[in-house]
Formats: C-alpha cells, structure tokens, sequence
C-alpha cells in the first residue's frame, strides 16, 4: 500500500525538440524565473505544498547565472541552500557519444558552482534517454555525487530494468551509486496530477493496482513532474502547489509532498540497502541520432582528440600563450558536448522536414560540431606556431617539427609533403592554419631560395619519407637539407587496373563480382583473415530499409493518451538489404611504399561510392576507407559497413567513456545488444585470433550481425562481423530525416591476434593522435 507520494517539479530540457535551440535555453532561464517566483508565492503553503523547482540539467543554471540580477541571484543562491531549488549535476541529457572528457567538462561546471555560488549538487538526473556509460558511477563518485534518477522514454527502445525500482549501480572499479529507475518524466498527467482531485482519486487507486500487478513492494511512490500540456521544455506549473495543498488538506491518500531530487534520495536512503545489485553498462537504445547526421558526428568524435593534442602542447607552452590556445579549446569542448546531447532534430524533423523549426534546429545541431571543429583547429594551429617559435628560437633556417603528443616516445616513419618544402611556402600564421586541411595545393610563386633547394633525386616526389624517434610529450626539429639526406623519395606511379596488390607484410584480393575484399592475408603468419559473404562483402555499403516502407514496420507509434501507451517494436520485421556494388575495374594506385586499391561503387539508394584499401610498408594495419555519396531520401533506411571475419565462435569487446565493455557480459540485465556505441576501439576475438578496428567517424555499430530492432539477448548466435553505421534515419522523430552529399569513414583494422586491451588502447592512441608535421621558417 502506497502511504506517500513523492512529487519532483522539473522541465525536461530537450535542447532543440520543442523549439530551435536557442529558443529552448531562453525559454529554460525564463522557466527558473517563474520558479523562483512560484517559491516565493506558496510560501505559506505547508504541509509538503510549497513549491520547488529542480533544475534537470546545468546549461540552463549556467546560462541563467550569466544574466541574473544581484537581487534575482541571492533569491536564487538563497533557494537552493534552503531546499527549494536543486541544481543536479549533468550539463545536459547525453547520448553515449559523449567520452571522458565531455563528462570530465561537465564536473567542472559542478565544481566551478560549488565555488561561486556555494551550491551543493549533490544528485544526478537524465530524463528520455535509456542509457548511460559504465563510467558514470566513478565520474560521480569522484564529484561526492552518489544519487542518480532515471525516467525513461520507451518510444524508442526500453527500460532495460524493471520500473519503478530502486537500484545499487556498480563502476568497473566499485564506485557505486544509488539508482532510481523511475517512470516516464511525464507519467504524473495519467493519474490527474495536476488536473483536479477527483481525476487523481481514481488515478491513484488504478496506479496502485498497476504497481502491485508489477511487483513493486515499496511503500512510497515518485513522480517526476512535467506540465501535462507541454511534457519538454515546459516551465512550472502553477497548479500543482494548489492541487497538492487541496489534497493533504482533505486528508487524502497516500499524502504527497514536493521535493527536490535529493530531498527525495533522502526520504528513501534506506532503501537502497536491500536494493537489488547491479553492474556494467547501460547501453542505450537511442544514440543512432548520431548516425543521422554522419558527417557532424564525425567532425564532433574528432575535436575530442584535437582537444587532447591541444592540452599535449600547451603544457609545454608559457602560461599567457597557453591560457589563449585554451580559451578557443574551451569553446570547442562546450560546443562539442552540445553536439553529444540526445536530440538530434524537432518533433516534426521527419514528418516535416523542411518546415521552418526542422530546419532551423537541424542547422543549429550541426553548426555545434562545426564551431567545435574550427575552434579546435584555431587552438591546435596557435599553439604548434608558438611552440614551434619556442623550439626553434635558436636555429636557423627551414626545419620540420614532429610533435609527439603521446605519453610514451614514438619510432615511426613519416611522409613530409614536398610541397611544404617548397620556396614559396611562407611562415606565415596564414599558411600555417590553411594547412591543417590537407590535401593543400599553393601556387608556385616562383621565387627562389638558393639556400634550401629541392635535391634533383626529390624532384617530382610527392612526399619526402623517413623514419624517426620522437621522445614522449616532446618535439624533435629537423633542419630542411637533414630531411633530404635522410629520407627517400615518394612518387605516384600511374594508376594500375588489379584485383589484387600485397606488400611485404599483407596480401589483399578484391572479389571482381561484388567489389569487396575476399582476402587478406597475413603474409607474416600465413593466416587468411577473412570470410567473404556475397550479401555483405567485407567494406561494401549496405543499404537497408523495412520491406513495407514505413517506420512503423519497426516501431508501431505509441498512444500517447494511455499510460504505458508504448508499442515496443515488432522485433521479427522484415528488412531488404542490398549491397552496393562495383560500377567500373579496381584500380591500383601506388606512391613509393603506399600502395591503393579503389573500387568505385554503384547503388539505386545512393549517388555513388567507394572502398579504398591502403596498405603502407612502415605499417603492420590496414586502413580501409568507405565513401557514400547520400542522395536526399527521408524514407526509413539505414547505410551499413560490414567487416566479417575467419573467427570461430566470437566474443566482443568494446571501448567507451574510458571503460571496456564485453558485449553480453559486461551490460546490466537487458541492456541494448542490438547496437553500441564504440568511442575509440572494438574487437572481435575467439580460440582463431582476433582483429581490432578503430572506427574514426562512425560512433555505432551491430556486433555480430545486422540487428536494429531486435532485441537480441547474450545468447543470441553471433557472426564474427562488425558492422559499422554509416547512416540511419529510422526513428519517426527527433532526428535528421535523410542526409545528402558524399561521406567518407576511415578504419584501421589491425589483424594480429592479439587479444590484449592495452594493446588496442594503444592501437587507437597511434591512429587518433598521430604525429603532428609543422614546417618552420626563419
């Protein structure tokens, strides 16, 4: 028997849903002043009736703070010591995109308010989204914040817990935290909360009865409470304090109380020493969003890396030249976790695509992964020209500085373009910022520099290669004339027509029927790595969409007028794939000790496409890139990149938010299997060997088959086959309806047997951060 129900008034912040994203943090800053308002006008209500107000997430507190008056700002610092308001500790709802250092930026601005303004942040809450990283219960724990609450969205995807339940989450390292797997945010409106007594009489009598057909044994109940006529983005209700005042007056039951979240875990704190224990992952079911817009995604994955070379160098820079290379990394990194919060579109982004706020909010989606990629590059070419100016300041003449970002000391061969070696290259902060988009073409100014001529043994080369030793966090200088001395000339050699090329090390074989790689041999080992599946080649674009057309083929469309009104998804729907395929001969393409093999591709679904196979003599991996040229169609599909694999019986592993995940192992009961989100490495493994690949831009991929929607479980049969997406649209809102224009998606494969986690952790640092080449003039 319930005795007491627990009210939590909040906004679900859904940061470009309702409204474009600017509108939604103006209308949250105007909703925190309504609270603050609300507070002060029930002041005389007791009995639990007084209002409060729980700020859901940070952005809309930072924003307010930033233009608050003394007197709106002492009201509000007054507020929340004395309980009425909450500030809980997440910037925004994220998707699982969002690595280390996006949730490292977000306990900063908890710390940053616990100084200025003595707020004490204690509990942590995501509304909508249906999972979060195993990392979290450590990243919390670190900040002293030991409470989170979920309320899950079930339109798309489930709860993988039972709700409403009280649970005891564990980190990979023991951290735990207090879990509060709750009901939808907006599950109040269903029982008459706000809408009159009567109403929430028999609400309350038919909510019990639910409960106790689904095993709930707790005595309490808790609502969070969003205004029923506009669930997201909607600010204070003023009925509720009234409504809850009327109902404890007239001695009703249960009685109810308004609380804030932490108010609430107080309530409750014993709770959770019989609650039931968890651990592992909380794979989400909703970051496909991130592959709608694909090309965005990837920029976004790679200002994070950008972000880590930049911190690299600017320790070895003086403060003040540091602090101004910082200010643009920190504009970046605000706007690259803006990107990895959960909406991707408006509610009418896929019905109405081209209405004024679908577009309007898509454009503002996107711009955030654009402005995060220019202010990286800005941070990252400021502070390679200082330090380059630093390391160089007693040398004289041209010379090239390798930077070494890593943490360990680095042998490897490098590729200096010629060009960049050239007379009329002038060390100019022009130059130098214009070169971090390669491929760069300069005019040739033909002015001489009888000092540093090109040697005629390089003339026509297109790169200078040579191996060197660059020393942990540090920088090596070479002077220009050494670089020829050393090094040996790379030139492209007219392009070739095969099916096959190898190197020393690999020996790859495109099938001349389907235009996929068939083979890869290990030369080093003898092993064939591959197996070859004519309906998904290996690297070949798969288009797949639901055989009747309709996105409701995946999802039937939940009736929003019912509690609990969701569909689920028709798990046995019916799917047409079809593989792109080749449009014209594979052509070989070699420059020096690079060799590439290019089959253009052919598809009724898209413009056109591309597998690229680069094997490299310094390199013991294979990088793969896949482009697709999208063409504009927003009915339900998504684009796929299969690597299957000659492993029996296969396991993975995956990394994200810093923690290792084993698919099937290490998730919490009923976690997402269908699809993961993959930040830096995933791995495929048996009794036969393993592969690890790096997916450079693609956040998502399906472990061991082609499963979105299935609900697949540990012990569903897996192929050895990692298929990585490159585009889907297939939920019926929130997210970009198609995407038009070529994308390319980079891969290393690494082929080796290893089945070492620090060896693939290590493999990921060596692509993502590689070694930084800055020409330096004098």
């Amino acid at each position: 028997m319930i005795s007491k129900i627990y009210l939590i008034h909040h906004s679900h912040t859904d940061l470009g849903y309702t409204h474009p994203q600017p509108t939604v943090r103006f209308l949250q800053q105007r909703f925190i002043d309504e609270a603050l308002a609300l507070i002060e006008a029930t002041s005389g209500f007791g009995d639990g009736a007084q209002a409060k107000w729980t700020c859901e997430t940070l952005f809309p507190v930072c924003d307010w703070l930033e233009q608050a008056s003394e007197r709106d700002l002492k009201q509000f610092v007054s507020a929340e010591r004395a309980g009425f308001i909450e500030v809980t500790a997440c910037w925004g709802v994220m998707t699982q995109s969002a690595p280390l250092r996006a949730w490292d930026f977000m306990m900063e601005k908890v710390e940053w308010l616990r100084r200025e303004f003595g707020f004490t942040i204690r509990s942590a809450m995501h509304s909508d989204i249906n999972g979060v990283p195993w990392a979290l219960p450590e990243i919390l724990n670190a900040h002293g914040i030991t409470r989170f609450s979920m309320a899950i969205n079930e339109h798309f995807g489930k709860s993988s817990l039972p709700r409403p339940r009280p649970y005891r989450w564990h980190g990979a390292a023991g951290s735990a935290l207090d879990v509060w797997n709750g009901l939808h945010y907006n599950a109040n409106q269903f029982f008459g909360i706000p809408y009159g007594i009567d109403l929430a009489r028999e609400g309350v009598q038919r909510l019990e009865e639910w409960l106790a057909g689904n095993g709930y044994n707790q005595d309490f109940l808790f609502f969070q409470v969003t205004r029923p006529d506009f669930n997201d983005n909607g600010g204070p209700d003023a009925r509720l304090p009234q409504f809850v005042r009327d109902w404890n007056t007239a001695g009703l039951s249960p009685r109810m109380e308004i609380v804030t979240l932490s108010g609430f875990f107080d309530a409750i704190n014993g709770t959770f020493e019989n609650a039931p224990q968890i651990t592992g992952e909380w794979t989400d079911f909703w970051n496909f969003g991130a592959a709608s817009t694909p090309y965005e995604s990837s920029l976004n994955r790679q200002v994070y890396h950008m972000l880590a070379d930049i911190d690299a160098v600017c320790e070895r820079l003086p403060g003040p030249v540091a602090d101004r290379a910082r200010q643009h990394a920190g504009q970046a990194l605000e706007n690259a976790v803006a990107y990895d919060e959960h909406t991707w579109g408006g509610d009418r982004s896929v019905t109405a695509p081209f209405n004024d706020a679908s577009r309007c909010g898509l454009h503002y989606k996107k711009h955030f992964a654009l402005e995060a990629q220019v202010q990286a590059r800005i941070a990252r070419a400021e502070a390679l020209r200082h330090l380059s100016s630093e390391a160089s300041s007693h040398l004289a003449g041209p010379h090239m500085m390798v930077v070494n970002t890593l943490p360990a000391a680095r042998r490897e061969v490098i590729d200096i373009p010629v060009e960049w070696l050239r007379v009329d290259i002038c060390p100019t902060v022009s130059h130098q910022h214009r070169m971090q988009y390669l491929p760069v073409q300069f005019p040739d100014l033909g002015i001489p520099l009888p000092e540093f001529p090109v040697p005629e043994n390089f003339q026509g080369a297109d790169f200078v290669r040579l191996e060197i030793d660059v020393p942990a966090g540090g920088e090596v200088m070479i002077p220009g004339p050494e670089i020829f001395a050393r090094g040996r000339a790379q030139r492209t050699s007219a392009p070739q027509t095969a099916n096959r090329v190898e190197n020393t090390r690999f020996a790859v074989e495109l099938d001349p029927a389907t235009g996929g790689l068939r083979s890869l041999l290990d030369k080093k080992s003898g092993r064939e790595w591959l197996v070859s599946d004519p309906l998904s080649p290996f690297g070949i674009p798969v288009h797949e969409a639901p055989r009747g057309g309709l996105r409701s083929d995946i999802h039937p469309t939940p009736d929003w007028t019912k509690f609990m009104g969701y569909k689920g998804w028709t798990t046995d729907w019916e799917a047409d794939r079809e593989a792109m395929v080749r449009s014209r001969p594979a052509e070989v393409l070699t420059c020096g000790e690079r060799i590439r093999i290019r089959q253009h591709l052919a598809s009724p679904h898209a413009e056109g496409g591309m597998l690229e196979i680069l094997l490299d003599e310094a390199l013991d991996y294979l990088l793969v890139s896949v482009t697709v040229d999208f063409r504009w169609d927003s009915r339900p599909c998504a684009w796929y990149v299969p690597f299957e694999f000659a492993i029996d019986d296969p396991a993975f592993d995956y990394e994200n938010c810093g923690k290792i995940v084993r698919l099937g192992r290490d998730q919490v009961p009923n976690a997402n299997m269908d699809y993961q989100t993959v930040q830096d490495w995933v791995r495929v493994s048996g009794k036969s060997g393993s592969v690890t690949i790096i997916p450079q831009d693609t956040p998502i991929a399906s472990m061991g088959g082609f499963f979105f929607g299935r609900l697949t479980n540990a012990t569903h049969p897996r192929r050895p086959l990692v298929a990585a997406w490159l585009h889907s649209n297939y939920w019926d809102t929130n997210y970009a309806a198609s995407c038009l224009g070529p994308f390319t998606a980079r891969f290393a494969v690494r082929a080796d047997g290893s089945v070492s986690d620090g060896a693939s952790t290590a493999f990921a640092a060596e692509i993502n951060h590689p070694l930084i080449l800055q020409p330096v003039f004098h």
